[in-house]
């Protein structure tokens, strides 16, 4: 992995709140599940062993991109406090997208295009993998329509995603997609 810098403190503090996350609801001591985590990643990366005191940005990035993966994949729940922690990146907006979670509250989540699809476009006939969208409640997704669709991604800092195939499947999206296999 490439070095850009050491950790900072803010990825070292959101690291450890998302391991504590997993503790509490796995009931695991912070430590053992933080030695696992890291077994778990540095064999995945083929990488040495690495301390979260030192190690690059680069490689924290990944690291806590792994952490996140276990809790989306795991159903791990968020606390609000930690779910504001977490920055609204890609990684994030896939991750909630392919889980169904309001990448800003967490929330059971709908599919929301930031370009709108209807009056005239069949949605069942969009190529959604062309499209971006972003997984917001209900709530939020209400807020989108109302405040208009830039204020509402630069006041929430949403990095809207074109979702890949894989994606569309698991969310079971249907469009012309399906005639490119």
């Amino acid at each position: 992995m490439k070095t850009v810098g050491v950790i900072s403190p803010d990825q070292r503090k959101k690291t450890y709140a998302l391991i504590h996350e997993v503790c509490d609801y796995l009931g695991y001591p912070d430590d053992a599940m933080e030695a696992w985590f890291k077994y778990q990643f540095i064999q995945r990366e083929g990488i040495e062993w690495f301390s979260l005191s030192n190690c690059s940005m680069s490689l924290a990035t990944s690291y806590l991109a792994f952490i996140l993966d276990f809790c989306f994949e795991q159903d791990i729940p968020f606390r609000t406090r930690t779910w504001d922690m977490i920055p609204t990146d890609y990684h994030l907006t896939l991750q909630c997208l392919k889980h169904r979670k309001c990448v800003i509250c967490g929330k059971r989540a709908q599919f929301a295009h930031v370009n709108a699809v209807g009056m005239g476009v069949n949605r069942n006939k969009v190529d959604h993998t062309k499209r971006f969208v972003m997984p917001l409640c209900v709530n939020h997704h209400t807020e989108q329509h109302n405040k208009g669709i830039n204020s509402f991604i630069n006041y929430y800092h949403i990095k809207p995603v074109k979702p890949d195939l894989e994606t569309l499947r698991i969310l079971n999206v249907r469009g012309d997609y399906e005639d490119a296999t």
